[in-house]
């Protein structure tokens, strides 16, 4: 699939409902067997304590804190290279081969601005001030 940002928001989207609608599989999975077991009475029917051993059953968020405890990290690894997450830049201070030209000066023009503040901000705290 291509990364366009329609196709990144749609595969977003899919990854939400599929956690939304894994519990409601779920519960109809417990009483499909549930219906078997009862129709099978005398014969081989799955239990529920196998059932519970074999599906994790796991909320949005729990997911939602593993996948913000992930993100936490201050710097990504790839291919060997690791890039700030701030800055996206490596060591020697090169963006990303993944980067586009138009996503590199978006961030140099970020980067920039926040320079800038932080040195406006420097400037005037450790000032004295005069009297007129």
């Amino acid at each position: 699939m291509a990364k366009s940002l329609r196709s990144k928001h749609k595969r977003k989207m899919r990854a939400v409902k599929r956690i939304r609608n894994g519990q409601k599989e779920l519960v109809k999975l417990k009483e499909t067997v549930a219906i078997l077991n009862s129709t099978n009475e005398g014969g081989e029917g799955i239990d529920m304590s196998q059932l519970s051993d074999t599906v994790v059953l796991t909320n949005a968020k729990a997911v939602k804190e593993a996948a913000k405890a992930r993100e936490v990290e201050t710097s990504m690894e790839v291919d060997g290279k690791k890039y700030n997450k701030k800055t996206m830049k490596d060591a020697d201070g090169n963006y990303p081969p993944w980067f586009n030209k138009r996503r590199v000066k978006q961030l140099q023009l970020k980067n920039k601005k926040e320079k800038k503040k932080m040195a406006s901000g420097k400037k005037k705290a450790p000032g004295k001030r005069r009297h007129r």
